[in-house]
Formats: C-alpha cells, structure tokens, sequence
C-alpha cells in the first residue's frame, strides 16, 4: 500500500504490524519500523517517523541465513548510516539537539557514511543551537583525527567558523596551532617506531 502511494493505508498496516514485531524475529521488527517510519515521513508525521526510525535501528542486527525477509533486512542494514543520520535531522528538524547529535554517533559507525556528511550536520547544529565554541571544537576533533588535513570539502566550514562566529578568532588560532602540533606528533611516532 505505502508503494502504491496510499499512505494512510500503508501506515495502519505498518502500525499493526509492528504490533506482531514483538513476538517475531528482531530483524522483522525492524523491516516494519523502518517502513513505517517512511511512510509516516511521507505524511509529515515528522516526530513519530523519527521515533519509528530509532525504535527500527536500535533493534537491527546484521542478516542471517535463517531470515525470511533476507532481502529487506540486508536493505535496511545496509542503508542504516543513512538512516540513522535521517534519524539525527529529524530530532534537529524537531529542535531536540541531543537526540540528533546521539543518532549522528551511531551513523559514524557506518561504513557507507562520509566523516564530513557528520560533520557539516555536526557544526550545523551546534550553530542552530547557539553553540559556536561547540561546533568548533566537532571541527578540531574532526581535524585531529585527519592529522590536521585540511581538504576542499573541510575548508568551507572552517571559513565559515573562523568568519562568523563568535569563537573564530580562537578557532583560527587553534587551527594554527594544530599543524605544528600534528607535525611533532608525526615526528615522534616516525622516530618511536623506527
């Protein structure tokens, strides 16, 4: 019903359905939530799409043999970075910036799921919150564990942060600092393992 465009339908299915998730396999369960989370997206039930989508990830496990929806749940494991960071804009979109910031740190552990998708949706939340040093600091967290790289994709932000915001001036100068950091750490590591 959801596929042929008829939500209403397909959202009352999907509710009953996931009643029965609860005495069936995990994996079905989360099939259903995850279905039913975007069907309600497609209606604007924006709060419990979100929550369909995190009841659905929380409980996902990795397909097995002895699955009957094979097919669905290797879908949904799949896509479950994109998911989770679905997840995380929904709670940002819901202004609840803990909830996002918790989806977007299961979504890091996602194979499929670019560091700078988090982190654009990281310093965009923190700055939607009125947390500017925050979001400077997810950008030297982000920076460290690139060894102090700069990249055409990073810069953009950092320009942003260190033009229009409050903590710029100490971002810059941090980031200043960083490379010369970086550089005897480098050095040392170099020098330890050889």
């Amino acid at each position: 019903a959801v596929r042929a465009n008829r939500l209403t339908e397909g959202v009352k299915f999907l509710a009953w359905a996931r009643t029965l998730g609860a005495g069936a396999e995990p994996a079905f369960a989360s099939v259903v939530c995850v279905d039913l989370a975007e069907a309600l997206l497609a209606q604007g039930q924006i709060a419990a799409a979100r929550d369909a989508l995190e009841e659905g990830l929380a409980s996902l496990m990795p397909p097995s043999s002895a699955s009957r929806s094979i097919a669905d749940i290797a879908d949904v494991f799949r896509r479950r970075g994109e998911l989770w960071l679905l997840a995380g804009d929904l709670s940002c979109r819901l202004g609840d910036p803990n909830r996002a910031v918790a989806a977007y740190m299961q979504a890091a552990g996602a194979p499929n799921v670019e560091p700078i998708e988090l982190l654009a949706r990281r310093v965009h939340l923190d700055l939607r919150s009125g947390r500017s040093a925050r979001a400077s600091l997810v950008l030297l967290d982000h920076l460290i564990d690139g060894e102090g790289r700069i990249d055409d994709r990073t810069l953009p932000i950092l320009t942003f942060l260190a033009q229009r915001t409050e903590a710029g001036e100490a971002l810059a100068q941090s980031v200043g600092d960083l490379g010369p950091a970086m550089g005897s750490r480098a050095s040392r590591t170099s020098t330890s393992s050889g």
